[in-house]
């Protein structure tokens, strides 16, 4: 549910900064894609753990693209 709501604070941020809503398409993927092996209940430093707190972007460009 975290990964959720941070990927739609990003989403909404890009709409209000003018990007079409078709070309936003926020997932939450939580433990899912993990960058390290510091999972839930998983002893790690703080900084590790953070390392997994993240957001991304995946920027495509398509045929109706200016530049």
């Amino acid at each position: 549910k975290l990964s959720e709501r941070r990927a739609n604070s990003a989403a909404r941020y890009l709409l209000d900064l003018g990007v079409s809503e078709r070309q936003v398409h926020p997932v939450g993927v939580g433990e899912r894609e993990l960058r390290n092996e510091c999972g839930n209940r998983v002893p790690c430093s703080e900084a590790k753990h953070q390392e997994n707190r993240r957001t991304e972007f995946l920027v495509v460009r398509t045929s109706d693209s200016d530049n």
